[in-house]
């Protein structure tokens, strides 16, 4: 259920959680419109899953790019354990 909730969250273009508390490997047919949160709570709603809105407090990592002689680009991480609220999207059964 954590691949689906990546999935998901790829689609959709938002975080999505797992608390189905359902662990294992499954293989479902899932058909929806991607960045259509109706269409995937559709798609879930067939298997006896709920997709519902939320906030939850998650550990994020930034990523700038900095710029130094001759504009090279050069990535860094900066607050790697830094935590910020994220409006998130859950999933449970």
């Amino acid at each position: 259920m954590d691949d689906l909730a990546y999935e998901l969250a790829t689609g959709l273009e938002n975080p999505v959680v797992n608390e189905t508390g359902i662990d294992g490997k499954f293989d479902l047919d899932l058909r929806f419109t991607e960045r259509d949160a109706d269409s995937v709570r559709a798609a879930l709603k067939a298997f006896g899953l709920e997709l519902v809105q939320g906030n939850q407090e998650m550990s994020i990592t930034v990523l700038e790019v900095s710029r130094q002689e001759q504009s090279v680009a050069v990535p860094r991480i900066r607050n790697p354990s830094s935590k910020a609220l994220s409006r998130s999207i859950l999933f449970r059964n």
